[in-house]
């Protein structure tokens, strides 16, 4: 009996050394790291099995209903997301990132992670068209980091662009504005592109001021516009027509005189401004004008010399147009020179016959027919295009990129 005790006591010695050989040789957190592993490849392979059967849908579903979150996952929750965002579901997106902020109350989530998350929130969000409760997001995550969250004030600037809150546009877009910034040979450069739109921001309050007829917030808007952006062509229009209203030419004639200078693309724009002034100061505007043609040649600009020639030098007005026409031919400028031809009085030598009228007419005919379908402006930042001037993109949502198409079928 004391032999089979013995015995049974050597044996029970033995497997406890095998025990604390196998404890020692492969402890117990590495053989759950280790299952956990084979875990996380089985999920990791079911998941990349439904992707390469072009099944997103069911691989979505398996990586999310498998892998739990904490902070070591939280990239790949983060990115299932922002996918599910660039599908167009946002729904989906915004439960997944509403979850991991409800983890995280619970998990040890970096600051980073967590300001992360409620920033791609914020982004579904406006996705959705919920931008109040994107903004309310964004503001805290700003005012819960001591570092510039750029990424933060750059989708409170598009919901406040959106909105058309522009003093809150610029409050925001004064924060962003000395991050804006390049580095050469040690020297610190401002970029610019930070001023011109707090430059718009404000030509956007002045439009509404003149709309409103508040000329004082009007000017004060536009002051500080040029101040951020002296290069600011918008801001020198808006100056010019708030000095016509105040009937005030001889200083909106002063600031229009900037314009070549500041951007010639956008001469032809002001000539809605000067539509009153040209019919009683024909001589002073013909002269302006005239500069204008020989800085940036336009069709619009010869119709405007045109009609203006046929008051102050009627004989010539013809001849002066036939000489734009051949210097740049353009169909537009070939399509008004003939539309003006019954109020050009051409000499008797140069009288039409009644072929060469048809013939004329026929030519007209083609030209308008292929002018019907050509648009006037172009975004030089996405191509969006279009027949009316807009200071932002409706399409890139970029500031000041929109401008008049030139050559042989447009202006």
């Amino acid at each position: 009996m004391m032999l089979e005790s013995n015995s049974l006591l050597l044996i029970l010695f033995i497997v406890a050394l095998f025990i604390g050989w196998l404890i020692a040789r492969f402890p117990p957190k590495e053989l759950w790291q280790r299952f956990s592993r084979r875990s996380w490849h089985q999920s990791y392979q079911r998941g990349l099995q439904f992707l390469l059967n072009e099944q997103a849908d069911h691989a979505i579903e398996s990586l999310v209903s498998t892998w739990s979150v904490n902070s070591e996952n939280f990239d790949l929750h983060n990115a299932l997301a922002n996918m599910l965002r660039r599908k167009g579901e946002v729904a989906r997106a915004i439960a997944i990132h509403t979850n991991l902020l409800t983890v995280s109350k619970t998990s040890a989530f970096t600051p980073s992670q967590l300001r992360l998350a409620t920033t791609e929130l914020a982004r579904d969000f406006i996705h959705a068209g919920l931008l109040d409760r994107a903004e309310r997001l964004l503001i805290n995550v700003v005012n819960s980091s001591k570092e510039i969250e750029e990424a933060a004030l750059q989708l409170l600037l598009r919901i406040y662009q959106k909105e058309k809150e522009w003093e809150k546009a610029i409050m925001v877009a004064e924060q962003l504005y000395p991050h804006d910034k390049i580095s050469v040979n040690d020297r610190t450069l401002y970029a610019g592109k930070q001023a011109k739109d707090i430059a718009h921001f404000y030509c956007e309050i002045a439009t509404d001021s003149l709309k409103q007829d508040d000329f004082i917030l009007a000017e004060q808007a536009i002051n500080q516009a040029l101040k951020k952006d002296k290069s600011s062509a918008r801001a020198t229009l808006l100056e010019a027509e708030l000095h016509f209203e105040r009937s005030n030419d001889e200083l909106a004639i002063n600031a229009l005189k900037r314009l070549p200078s500041q951007d010639a693309k956008l001469l032809v724009e002001a000539l809605p401004l000067l539509e009153n002034y040209l019919q009683y100061q024909p001589a002073l505007s013909l002269a302006l004008l005239t500069q204008w043609q020989q800085n940036y040649p336009s069709v619009a600009l010869e119709k405007a010399i045109f009609e203006i020639m046929l008051i102050t030098d009627h004989d010539h007005a013809g001849a002066q147009l036939e000489v734009y026409l051949r210097q740049r031919p353009t169909l537009k400028g070939l399509d008004f020179f003939i539309d003006a031809q019954n109020k050009i009085e051409w000499p008797q030598e140069r009288g039409l016959t009644d072929v060469s009228r048809e013939n004329i007419a026929l030519v007209h005919r083609l030209v308008k027919d292929v002018l019907k379908g050509k648009l006037s402006y172009q975004c030089n930042k996405c191509g969006f295009s279009g027949n009316q001037l807009h200071w932002q993109c409706p399409q890139c949502h970029q500031w000041d990129t929109i401008r008049r198409l030139r050559g042989p079928e447009s202006d």
